[in-house]
């Protein structure tokens, strides 16, 4: 057996998986063993407690027959969620965190269980005023605060949500890079006068630099990294980041073509973006068109 050297120079800075779906602790730890033996160096927790996702596992829905329903608390989760983090640093690893959530959990809707279908009819007023507007009410978007945005015009707001996030970066310097997205799934951006006077993507940028400077002011030195997904995919129109040193971004064309591989693409090809209309947005499957909105972002 004749020994191998193989050396690359990686492409990306950042390169790993986040744990985002259903799988045991124990196939999350052979994930993070497994990394860096194939040139990764990224490893994330997706949500600040990955409950939901978790018990997905753990429930053994339609599998029932085989295994039966386990019971996992908040606390044995939390415990996993560290001890994973302890493998990705022992293999040195960077630690990546959150992503989803914030925008619950600074409104003290509890992020932990945010993908469950809810009744929003027992939402505070002064909660409420806060959540996105959608077709003239204020709500849950689809029943799920997963799904909720808030409204970016509002300064309360923002300040609840940029001080909710300088607190938790605050309090988890162990963190390499946190995710700082906004509510998932599309189509959900507060539409009231004066939000309307704004892409949700600017409002989105505005948000980012009030984070960046509250965190500054208090000496933390985390980056951020902001997401651009769905309706986020379009460069804001008006607004730029101040401090881009702060941040990373994370290109996420989750309703491309996966029968497109980004080998194939054609970079000497003009491609025309959907124009940007809020909350009536068309998603390209086509890669070149994502790439081509990546491109508007890389402009500025």
């Amino acid at each position: 057996i004749n020994p191998v050297s193989f050396k690359i120079k990686p492409s990306c800075r950042y390169r790993g998986i986040a744990n985002a779906t259903a799988a045991s602790y124990q196939t999350t730890i052979d994930l993070v063993d497994f990394l860096p033996k194939i040139g990764m160096n990224t490893f994330m927790v997706e949500f600040r407690l990955p409950l939901t996702r978790v018990n997905l596992y753990y429930s053994h829905i339609r599998n029932e027959q085989n295994r039966a329903p386990e019971s996992v608390s908040g606390a044995t989760v939390l415990r996993w969620k560290i001890g994973s983090e302890c493998e990705a640093k022992r293999r040195g690893l960077l630690f990546h965190d959150v992503g989803h959530g914030f925008c619950c959990d600074a409104l003290g809707i509890d992020s932990r269980y945010s993908a469950e279908v809810t009744d929003d009819s027992s939402i505070p007023d002064s909660v409420r005023k806060y959540l996105a507007e959608i077709g003239g009410k204020r709500g849950y978007h689809r029943g799920l605060p997963l799904f909720t945005n808030f409204c970016m015009s509002n300064p309360e707001a923002r300040a609840l949500f940029t001080k909710y996030v300088a607190d938790y970066a605050e309090s988890h310097k162990n963190i390499d890079l946190l995710h700082v997205w906004l509510a998932d799934e599309a189509n959900n951006h507060c539409e009231c006068e004066n939000c309307q006077k704004k892409t949700a993507t600017d409002w989105y940028v505005l948000l980012l630099n009030e984070l960046d400077e509250l965190m500054s002011a208090r000496n933390i030195d985390t980056k951020i990294v902001f997401l651009i997904y769905f309706d986020l995919m379009w460069a804001p129109e008006k607004e730029k980041l101040v401090n881009p040193d702060r941040f990373v971004l994370m290109f996420a064309p989750i309703t491309r073509s996966y029968s497109q591989s980004y080998d194939q693409l054609d970079m000497t090809k003009e491609y025309e973006c959907p124009p940007y209309v809020k909350n009536k947005l068309n998603f390209p499957k086509d890669v070149g068109i994502n790439f081509a909105l990546l491109n508007g972002w890389k402009k500025i």
